[in-house]
Parts: C-alpha cells; sequence; structure tokens
C-alpha cells in the first residue's frame, strides 16, 4: 500500500495546515504559540539550515534547552531533510566533542554558553529562544519547500544511553518515527479538545 506522506514532515504538515491559528504551545511564562507561528519559525530555520549546507543526507547536532524554538528547529530539520541528531545539554565537553566527531555533522546549534565544536559550522539557541540561529533567521526569507525525502530516509539519530560501552547512533527512519506517532495517536486516542504535558526532555 502507498503512503501519501512519504516523511515524518509530511505526516506533521497534513495535520496542522488547515489550523494554523489553533494554540500549538503554551509555555510556562504562559506565552500562546499558534500551528502558525511555530510553521512560521520552521520555515525561517530551515532557510538558514539551507543556506549553511544542510539537506538530505547531512546532519544536523543540536544541544540546546527546551524551548519553542527547540522545537521549530527539528521541524527546520526535518524540512530540509537533514538529519536530526539532539545531545543532553547536560553532556560534558568531552561527550560533545566525541559525538561531534562521530555523528560527522554539516552543522551543530549548541546554547551560547557552549564552547564551539571545530571543524564545523557553529550557531547558538539559548533556553530564552536568543542566538545567532534565531538572528540569522531575521535576515531570511522563510522556506515553504519541503525536501522531498522517502520512507526509509533518516529523519532522526539518536544516541544511545553506552551503559556496556560507548554510545552509538540509532538511526530512526521516516517511517519509524511515522508508525510511532500514529500508534501514540491510536492507543492514547488524542482528539482537537485534547491538551498534552509535555514535562520531559526534548533530547
Amino acid at each position: 500500500m502507498t503512503d501519501e506522506h512519504q516523511n515524518l514532515a509530511s505526516l506533521l504538515r497534513s495535520g496542522y495546515q488547515d489550523s494554523l491559528d489553533r494554540t500549538f504551545l503554551l509555555t510556562p511564562a504562559g506565552q500562546r504559540l499558534t500551528y502558525g507561528d511555530v510553521s512560521h519559525q520552521a520555515n525561517r530555520f530551515a532557510a538558514v539550515l539551507a543556506s549553511r549546507g544542510a539537506g538530505q543526507d547531512t546532519r544536523v547536532v543540536v544541544k540546546t534547552a527546551k524551548s519553542p524554538e527547540a522545537v521549530a528547529l527539528y521541524l527546520g530539520c526535518l524540512q530540509v531533510g537533514a538529519t536530526y541528531v539532539p545531545l543532553n545539554p547536560g553532556f560534558t565537553p568531552a561527550e560533545v566533542a566525541f559525538f561531534v566527531e562521530d555523528a560527522d555533522p554539516t552543522l551543530v546549534v549548541f546554547d551560547p554558553a557552549d564552547p564551539p565544536a571545530p571543524g564545523v559550522e557553529n550557531l547558538t539557541l539559548s533556553a530564552e529562544g536568543t542566538g545567532t540561529l534565531v538572528g540569522a533567521a531575521t535576515q531570511v526569507e522563510p522556506l515553504l519547500d519541503h525536501t522531498a525525502t522517502g520512507p526509509s530516509d533518516i529523519a532522526a539519530m539518536l544516541y544511545t544511553s553506552g551503559t556496556t560501552g560507548r554510545s552509538k547512533g540509532a538511526m530512526l527512519s521516516n517511517r519509524s518515527l511515522m508508525a510511532n506517532a500514529r500508534a501514540l495517536h491510536t492507543s492514547w486516542g488524542f482528539g482537537p479538545a485534547d491538551v498534552l504535558l509535555h514535562p520531559l526532555p526534548i533530547f
């Protein structure tokens, strides 16, 4: 059976494209963001990512605090077809150095307080939604196109805990992430009136 949604980006977009004025996120500080707000920010981040060489068959390593902008960055990575590689903000510099070397990214996005990663282009994003990524996004036109990645293409790479050895990058395809999203939607019975409390870190 052919799936009309070839990747996670198209699946997510189909769920909110007709509801851009509805609330998507409510932050602890009381900020209200609509689907349109986050989608527009994701389009701007996607333009920045593309201008820095991020796209299909490339990786973007992200080590930032949880924020609405961090969510938009994930969507931006999906939009340009880059593999999103999130890291625990609590990792030590030595651990980060290992992950960056192992992932071989085109671009890294770190908290402004973190030391830059050598040998790769760096952008910054703080917990308050500031940094060079956000600054660059104000200088570009939003990218409206989406890279046509397929179900078997890798959408994200998450490192294992490394309890029995060196952490390994577990590659997650668009197909696996779409299946996971659909399974949760079905088993939890999400409806338009539901509000989901999200206390977990993004990584």
